[in-house]
């Protein structure tokens, strides 16, 4: 489990240049101050632990689609971090659509897949090595489930991660 602060202070100078605002008005999105910190500790961490595949977890699917146009804006915005391919998958999909995206997932080298209520329980993605809960969750069972998507063994990778933003 690792934790990534984000100061009031990383906040403030967002705010300061307008970098939320040009996310929100430019992408058209609703995202949060929470969510934008949330990415941005993400990248730190991608950054620090050389972590490549994300699985995040959202509270509903627009949440999800709105999370992976953030990280899409914010790989063009930010160039000093990691640039992230996304997508996003979720339980309307068909299982064709869903393995499609699954496999271009893994094909690729530091992605990230946002999902609601979809990846938690009967997936094996042993490629993920980080899960992110964007959103709160209250239910034990899902959060177990959610973070043995990154405790899989893998010949590729060292460390599974269970990413907690900490705001200061």
């Amino acid at each position: 489990i690792i934790t990534f602060e984000i100061k009031r202070k990383d906040i403030e100078n967002i705010n300061k240049n307008n970098d939320f605002l040009d996310i929100r008005n430019n992408l058209g999105v609703d995202v949060s101050a929470r969510e934008f910190a949330t990415s941005i500790s993400l990248r730190k961490a991608i950054k620090k632990l050389n972590i490549s595949k994300i699985l995040t977890f959202h509270r509903s699917i627009k949440r999800a689609k709105d999370f992976k146009k953030l990280q899409e804006y914010i790989s063009e915005l930010y160039k000093q971090y990691t640039k992230l391919e996304s997508f996003h998958i979720n339980g309307t999909m068909t299982s064709n659509e869903r393995y499609s995206i699954m496999n271009s997932f893994e094909q690729s080298n530091a992605s990230m897949i946002t999902n609601a209520r979809c990846l938690t329980e009967g997936v094996d993605m042993p490629a993920v090595d980080c899960v992110v809960f964007t959103d709160p969750k209250k239910s034990i069972i899902d959060i177990v489930q959610a973070a043995g998507r990154s405790l899989r063994m893998s010949p590729r990778k060292k460390y599974g991660y269970i990413l907690i933003p900490i705001y200061i």
